[in-house]
């Protein structure tokens, strides 16, 4: 097994100010506030997924990654109604945020927005059950922004998505058995994709 780190190219401030040293730089994929960044973003990890077509089975996401991850999916679906093979075999959101609505960002079809906007939890919209692969959802009940992983999982096709709520904020959690526990759901996620195969 192995993994590849696909970082984003815009620079950020830290998400909380002393967590991290102040010589590091921070970068994320794009602004959430400008349309056109997210659509270049996709761009880019689109057209590098498609020249690398095959090569990975899964994708592990944590936050803003896992929404543009589930955009990705949801937008290659979209573009390739008649290919068998999606772009990953399987997806691991951690702490995921919903993803963009397509519609809003230009993308399938509708006029480019001058403020994008995401995926409601509460949404039955055409983006529900976009992504027909095995999921598998780590999410805090204390983060500010469950919600929006409430609204991922429900893009996500319910008989092939396990989900794990622990206690905890926007974080990965440590604590050893909710540990185990990610490790077997994360392994069961992998073994669905195996047996779709």
């Amino acid at each position: 097994m192995s993994f590849e780190y696909a970082q984003g190219g815009l620079r950020c401030p830290a998400a909380e100010v002393g967590l991290f040293p102040d010589l590091v730089d921070f970068y994320t994929y794009y602004d959430p506030r400008e349309a056109h960044t997210i659509v270049e973003a996709e761009d880019q990890l689109l057209e590098m997924l498609r020249e690398r077509e095959g090569q990975f089975d899964g994708i592990l996401a944590f936050s803003e990654s896992a929404a543009l991850a589930a955009a990705l999916i949801i937008r290659h679906a979209r573009e390739n109604p008649f290919k068998a093979e999606g772009l990953f075999r399987f997806a691991i959101f951690i702490c995921g945020l919903a993803p963009f609505d397509h519609e809003t960002l230009g993308v399938a079809g509708g006029l480019s927005a001058s403020k994008p906007t995401r995926v409601k939890p509460d949404d039955k919209s055409a983006e529900e059950h976009l992504i027909n692969i095995p999921t598998y959802h780590v999410m805090g009940s204390e983060d500010e922004l469950y919600h929006y992983g409430v609204a991922l999982y429900n893009c996500c096709d319910p008989e092939m998505a396990i989900k794990t709520i622990h206690r905890g904020g926007h974080e990965i959690p440590s604590q050893v058995e909710l540990v185990k526990e990610m490790t077997r759901n994360i392994n069961a996620t992998i073994q669905r994709a195996n047996f779709m195969c």
